[in-house]
């Protein structure tokens, strides 16, 4: 479908391995809270790291453009960006940076938008951020299905218990320091320790995903180039996932860095979005394409669950769901099929009965309603048991285990009807020469069919 479907497919399957919580973990980024919701048509817009660079150097060099215009292009890299930070705060002072950056992001302005609640619902086995704004606590109040505890210091490790959220650098409104400066990420792996022992452990014992990073976004080479030097060769890889638009050269650098790309920029769909909403549209395929990856419940076996409401048109095709499930049971077509079409009905509920037998979740004794929908579906069926005499006697015999498999499933005697076919099948069989009705080609099939039933 694109290039990089085979990553989208290993975190999926990592993150539903489990049914509490997942083997995938998520550290979220700043690129992610654009996606919340703006509380009034006044709200100021979330700022990106070149509008950070931008009202860090205005009041550093108000009359100097040209000094301004170069610290601007310095602060283009990881390390002049840092520095830039560095040197806001030398002049004014760490309150003034931190208030400094209250004013920036505009934290009040917005709520959680539905794509951090679809996020917070996954079952990650833990969920780190490296943003200072509150929009994934406050989306926990509209998480039913997960109950999250915060850890904002370091302090509070000891008490949360997973699934938790840890907020890395800092957040709204007096949890600081917030971590932004050189000086911030020099010292960070000494002063918050505990912080990079959960990380750390997160990446060792889990898929980490990274959503809501650029591939130039200093917290995201910070993160990755500390993976690198802490783990050395035996650091697992991270995905980083979002519209990177990466070119092959950058994509070969990430590559040798152990970082896999999951660039959404590269979906088929992807060239109809809206330039201003694509980024919002990809962290949705994204979300929408993990939902898919839950396994089917036992609720509605032997049918398929309900299937999930289509996604909007703009997102396009999502990768299917992987793994066994259950197939739909052909509808009654009793009047509409004659001779070769009969023949050919039977032969396929066959093989969607034994699909759906080896699905069978266990129950020594099904459930009543099980059992109701078992005989009904199983009855509805019996008209095209008349062809079984047309079938190969390896195929009947086939054919006629599945139909009693169900029938005593059902705590049902099998059908009066279809008794003397039963025990033709059964006179078939010869056990001395392991043949059904002569047949030497089919010898091996079905005795590992038999075995299997």
């Amino acid at each position: 479908m694109f290039p990089d479907v085979a990553n989208v497919l290993r975190i999926r399957e990592a993150l539903w391995r489990h049914k509490a919580l997942g083997n995938a973990s998520v550290m979220v980024g700043a690129g992610f809270s654009r996606n919340a919701e703006p509380i009034s048509p006044v709200a100021r817009p979330m700022p990106n790291w070149v509008q950070m660079a931008q009202a860090l150097c205005e009041p550093l060099y108000p009359h100097d453009d040209t000094r301004r215009n170069a610290a601007l292009g310095e602060a283009a890299a990881t390390s002049g960006f840092l520095r830039l930070a560095q040197e806001y705060q030398a002049a004014f002072g760490v309150s003034d940076l931190n208030n400094r950056i209250r004013g920036l992001v505009p934290d009040t302005d917005y709520r959680p938008g539905d794509l951090h609640k679809r996020l917070l619902r996954l079952p990650w086995a833990e969920v780190f951020s490296t943003n200072w704004d509150t929009l994934l606590e406050r989306a926990c109040a509209d998480v039913l299905e997960r109950s999250y505890d915060i850890i904002r210091t370091v302090g509070e490790i000891p008490f949360a218990t997973r699934p938790r959220i840890v907020k890395l650098h800092g957040t709204f409104p007096g949890h600081d320091p917030f971590i932004f400066t050189e000086e911030d990420y020099r010292t960070y792996p000494r002063l918050f320790s505990p912080f990079v022992n959960l990380v750390q452990q997160a990446m060792m014992e889990t898929i980490f995903c990274l959503v809501g990073f650029s591939g130039d976004d200093p917290n995201f080479l910070h993160w990755s180039g500390w993976v690198r030097d802490n783990l050395g060769l035996s650091a697992p890889k991270i995905y980083l996932v979002g519209w990177l638009e990466l070119s092959v050269h950058r994509r070969r650098m990430l590559e040798a860095r152990n970082v896999m790309p999951v660039d959404l920029s590269a979906l088929p769909q992807a060239g109809a979005w809206p330039r201003h909403l694509r980024d919002g549209y990809a962290a949705e395929w994204f979300l929408a394409t993990l939902e898919l990856g839950k396994p089917d419940g036992f609720a509605s076996w032997p049918s398929p669950p309900s299937a999930p409401p289509p996604p909007p048109p703009h997102l396009g095709d999502l990768l299917p769901k992987t793994g066994p499930k259950a197939l739909a049971e052909p509808y009654d077509v009793e009047r509409h099929t004659q001779g070769a079409d009969r023949l050919k009905a039977l032969r396929e509920i066959v093989q969607t009965w034994r699909h759906n037998r080896l699905l069978y979740p266990g129950w020594l004794i099904p459930p009543p309603r099980v059992r109701e929908n078992l005989l009904r579906s199983t009855s509805d069926w019996s008209f095209a048991f008349r062809e079984v005499g047309s079938l190969s006697p390896s195929e009947r015999v086939l054919a006629l285990g599945e139909l009693a498999w169900r029938m005593e499933r059902a705590l049902y005697p099998l059908f009066a009807e279809h008794e003397a076919d039963a025990q033709a099948a059964l006179n078939s069989i010869d056990l001395s020469t392991q043949q059904v009705g002569g047949d030497h080609r089919r010898r091996a099939t079905i005795q590992t069919r038999m075995h299997a039933n």
